[in-house]
């Protein structure tokens, strides 16, 4: 009886005070299929199901990624661990605003928005270049995280997301299981996986 009570209140304070129990978190329809996939694979169908990415927050021993839902504007999280979505749910809209607190912005990097430069990718296995010509480059910073977005000249793009020592790459094709190795010097930056590399160089 005395549990039942105390439960009892705590609902009511819920009522009050515009808290959500976390187990009452509601779940995305249009996302539920994904719930133990693997985080690089469905990725791709976040974003052709109308999702828009706007940041990631690194816990411990996993991951909250925030979007934007196309039609409603509505913010989704997705908890990421051991490589797999464990639950897709609606957040507060809150969530998905953007902190431009001080100390984020010192830790940006030259590219704080979209620039233009110079790409050039090459095939190592082939030894000749697949790309050499102009470029949209931008980076942004997420909870520590650098996050590199590479649009070449001919509509190809490349999405680069720091990953422990090294980085992940999305290809034009979907996110690649190969690492990828940064070297960056003044406006240049050079990012190497399998048999590419693409560097950039900024305006």
């Amino acid at each position: 009886m005395r549990y039942a009570l105390l439960a009892l209140l705590m609902i009511c304070a819920a009522i009050l005070y515009g808290i959500t129990p976390v187990n009452a978190q509601e779940t995305v329809d249009g996302l539920s299929d994904l719930v133990g996939a693997r985080a690089g694979q469905a990725e791709n169908m976040v974003t052709q199901r109308g999702y828009t990415w706007v940041k990631t927050n690194k816990e411990d021993g996993g991951s909250y990624s925030y979007w934007t839902e196309s039609g409603s504007n509505r913010c989704v999280v997705i908890r990421t661990s051991d490589g797999r979505y464990q639950s897709i749910v609606y957040s507060p809209d809150s969530d998905c605003k953007e902190t431009s607190s001080g100390s984020a912005a010192d830790e940006t990097a030259s590219i704080s928005a979209a620039a233009e430069g110079r790409c050039k990718l090459y095939n190592n296995k082939s030894n000749n270049y697949k790309y050499d010509g102009n470029c949209t480059l931008k980076q942004s910073m997420s909870s520590g995280s650098n996050t590199y977005d590479i649009t070449l000249g001919n509509g190809d793009s490349y999405h680069f997301v720091e990953k422990g020592n090294g980085y992940k790459v999305k290809t034009p094709e979907g996110w690649s299981d190969n690492p990828v190795t940064m070297s960056e010097q003044g406006k240049q930056a050079v990012f190497s996986w399998y048999k590419w590399e693409l560097t950039a160089t900024q305006n």
